[in-house]
């Protein structure tokens, strides 16, 4: 069951001034009595991070446990893509590198793999030293300096303009757990909603969802957990047209008033009212939306949003470490 009780308290009990997607209501600094509280423990701490994104993007505990499921399985495949592109890029690194030296590929290829042992026979004729003791690193060292200067040597040589080996591989930027989580919730139909804003809060996308007032790619969609691509088309039906200009023009308002009189005690707010991300693009005539590119967490204004939330993604996953 979803929470329908009071929302203002559950925000003075997370330690924040507001939390937009969840209410529009703000709680003033003036109102904020300062309590001796108990001291906070680990299991307290990583609860109340929890509790942030799950009033948040207005899900349960089961549906964050399976987001954050595939949120761990698309950063361990990205990893492993990431790991066997670094080993082909070194191969190709390594024969163009020994073409301009004059020297064989064989010599650089067999030091990548895994079955060759490389460590001299002089160390294991050694039963004294041990194997991560300070005196067996010294003496690896000392007997793998030539090797390091001619590698050295060769990777100062530039590399060919024209090499489209090293081009035709892909380069992916690989990101965690914490980070492929967001991405997720982020990309769900309610939140792109609440991004574009056409709804106050995320609760109130939902509803619009449900009632089906939007259409995607041309389609109605009554799913508010619906997980939104690239090049996906959101448009307003004919009818819920007027209903949604109204809503629209009265959050901007809104947002531009509450600017105006935290200019002094914010600054920064004032860059980031009104501005969607980069990956989202707007026809104000027609209220109709594209997603141009991948929904990221790097964008600057969902990265003010979650610093004023103060959120600690690391303690959601600790959370959780247990179930995974």
């Amino acid at each position: 069951m979803r929470y329908t009780g009071p929302k203002l308290k559950i925000v003075r009990n997370l330690g924040l001034q507001s939390l937009p997607a969840f209410t529009t209501k703000s709680q003033s600094k003036k109102n904020i009595k300062k309590k001796k509280r108990p001291k906070s423990f680990l299991f307290s701490n990583r609860l109340k991070e929890k509790q942030k994104i799950r009033y948040n993007f207005n899900i349960n505990n089961n549906q964050l446990f399976n987001y954050l499921k595939k949120a761990k399985k698309i950063s361990g495949l990205a990893a492993k893509n990431n790991a066997k592109t670094k080993k082909e890029l070194i191969e190709i690194k390594n024969y163009l590198t020994a073409e301009q030296a004059g020297l064989s590929s064989s010599d650089f290829s067999n030091k990548n793999d895994k079955k060759q042992n490389n460590t001299p026979k002089d160390i294991q004729q050694l039963p004294r030293f041990k194997k991560n003791s300070k005196l067996n690193r010294l003496f690896l060292v000392s007997k793998s300096k030539q090797n390091f200067f001619l590698t050295s040597n060769i990777n100062q040589i530039k590399k060919p303009a024209n090499s489209n080996a090293t081009k035709s591989l892909p380069e992916k930027n690989v990101g965690s757990t914490g980070d492929e989580l967001i991405k997720l919730l982020e990309s769900r139909f309610d939140s792109i909603i609440f991004r574009l804003y056409f709804a106050p809060t995320i609760n109130m996308a939902r509803q619009l969802i449900s009632h089906g007032h939007f259409l995607i790619n041309n389609k109605k969609v009554n799913i508010p957990s619906y997980h939104c691509n690239i090049n996906d088309k959101i448009t307003v039906r004919s009818k819920s047209k007027n209903l949604i200009e109204d809503l629209y023009s009265k959050i901007i308002q809104k947002n531009s008033l509450a600017t105006k009189k935290r200019q002094k005690t914010n600054k920064k707010m004032k860059k980031y009212v009104n501005q969607m991300p980069f990956y989202l693009t707007l026809d104000r005539q027609n209220l109709a939306a594209t997603i141009n590119n991948e929904v990221s967490n790097y964008d600057s204004t969902i990265r003010f949003y979650y610093k004023s939330l103060k959120l600690r993604i690391l303690y959601v996953i600790e959370f959780f470490s247990r179930q995974l």
